[in-house]
């Protein structure tokens, strides 16, 4: 008798839970928090648009212009459009290795839209390895390289350099991310909005 309460007791708990009502899983309880990124922290709006942006790349600490309005000096400018190159927006940064232990390159700088659009600057050192220079009259091309030789993407232990980024197109309107990377090919490293 004992036995048959107890088998009683037990179907009605299970019939009892198979009659609870239950949330979709497709809709989250209304105590939901959304699950840390990948980076472990809660997506939050933050900081973005023209401004002084600050990055550690190597040690050293890079200050970028995001977008600098002025650009380089007209020389600089002027070698580019011998060479063919059409500058559209710049970035300048202060890469300050005067605390670092090892030399320190910045070579890309990207912004990056809400809708995916990436513009990528690139280093001065690293648009002039993609400039023919075969086409050139000799005093173009000598100019060309006495200028491009003097340009700096990296910055010694103890030294600090301005380095120019140059992109072909205008400046985003409305980018969202700040990033920077010493290879052309990253890995990037998210800047912060100083």
């Amino acid at each position: 008798m004992k036995a048959l309460a107890i088998l009683a007791l037990a179907v009605l708990l299970l019939t009892g839970c198979a009659s609870t009502p239950t949330t979709a899983a497709s809709s989250p309880p209304n105590d939901y928090t959304a699950p840390p990124t990948g980076d472990g922290t809660t997506p939050t709006p933050e900081p973005s648009g023209p401004g002084t942006y600050m990055v550690g790349i190597k040690g050293a600490t890079v200050l970028m212009e995001v977008p600098d309005s002025a650009g380089p000096d007209a020389e600089t400018i002027a070698v580019l459009q011998s060479a063919g190159v059409t500058p559209g927006s710049w970035i300048k940064a202060d890469l300050d290795n005067r605390k670092g232990q090892d030399a320190a390159v910045l070579n890309v700088v990207g912004l990056s839209t809400p809708d995916g659009k990436r513009v990528e600057y690139k280093s001065l050192p690293v648009v002039t390895n993609t400039v023919q220079t075969s086409g050139m009259t000799s005093d173009v091309q000598r100019r060309y390289v006495t200028w491009s030789n003097a340009q700096k993407a990296s910055a010694q232990a103890g030294e600090r350099v301005t380095v120019w980024l140059m992109s072909t197109t205008p400046t985003p309107s409305g980018f969202v991310r700040v990033d920077a990377a010493s290879g052309t090919a990253g890995p990037f490293t998210k800047a912060a909005k100083q």
